[in-house]
């Protein structure tokens, strides 16, 4: 057995239904639930425990893992790249001022209470680091070449997600099926009906975390009816300010030029907080 491709991240870029729609393809293996981080966090548990982790038959198929936070750590790229060199990665792009408030929304969700970028960002640097496409994809490219690294446009996932997994399945080889979960949204907007009991069940999943037990938490999590019981819907929810545009600024602005000067692509509409549209968390 040998993992063929991994979604790297950054959080807040579709991760969770790009793994429900990707675990539906017969084509397709994957672990019970995204998430596994065994190249950043759990390395020193070695490879027969990590393939353990995999519940389905490899066997003709392509086996895959999502755990988005492989994209910041130049440890975890290397250690992909020694278990795996010809591996096909993916990474997704969203505008990084609406995935930082994405982010700091998700941390509301959670038990959080904050109501300042900068104070989330502080103690929170993923808000920030995940955005700096930039500098991520430098540090991809120092491990892997650029035709095994697709980059996956969120505002394309927004506007067409047909066509969006339509590219996901041809970089990964596979065959473009009819997806059922494909207009599905998860981890919609939300705020907790108890901020202790959330703040609780986060700390208690970062321990089963600790502990190797992803495959239950990454069940739990997206029980319906377990969110119903932790999250009420809600249409509300905290919105940059243009106080917190400025000092996302300092950080975004340069990194968008240096990600338009490494992609040749143009970014504009990224600048200075523009949006991409709906959000498909």
């Amino acid at each position: 057995m040998r993992v063929g491709f991994f979604y790297i991240g950054p959080g807040k870029t579709a991760t969770t239904w790009l793994f429900k729609v990707l675990e539906e393809h017969p084509e397709i293996c994957l672990p019970p639930s995204k998430d596994l981080n065994f190249f950043d966090s759990f390395h020193e548990r070695g490879v027969r425990w990590y393939h353990r982790q995999f519940g389905c038959d490899p066997a003709n198929t392509l086996v895959g893992d999502v755990s988005h936070d492989y994209l910041l750590s130049d440890s975890a790229l290397a250690r992909i790249r020694e278990y795996n060199s010809e591996a096909k990665l993916i990474v997704g792009l969203r505008n990084p001022y609406e995935r930082a408030e994405s982010g700091l929304n998700f941390l509301n969700r959670n038990g959080f209470s904050y109501t300042d970028m900068q104070a989330a960002a502080e103690n929170h640097v993923e808000l920030v680091r995940g955005g700096l496409y930039g500098e991520n994809l430098r540090r991809v490219y120092r491990y892997f070449p650029g035709d095994q690294v697709l980059l996956a446009d969120y505002s394309l996932l927004v506007e067409d997600p047909a066509e969006f997994i339509a590219r996901v399945c041809s970089f990964l080889g596979v065959e473009v099926i009819q997806f059922a979960r494909l207009n599905e949204r998860v981890n919609e907007r939300a705020v907790p009906r108890s901020r202790w009991l959330a703040s609780m069940v986060k700390a208690l999943a970062l321990k089963a975390r600790a502990l190797g037990l992803n495959h239950l938490v990454g069940q739990i999590k997206l029980n319906p009816l377990v969110v119903a019981a932790l999250y009420r819907p809600s249409r509300d929810g905290y919105r940059l300010t243009a106080s917190d545009v400025g000092f996302l600024a300092k950080y975004f602005e340069p990194d968008i030029s240096d990600l338009e000067s490494l992609t040749g692509r143009s970014f504009g509409h990224w600048r200075e907080g523009g949006s991409s549209g709906g959000r498909r968390e």
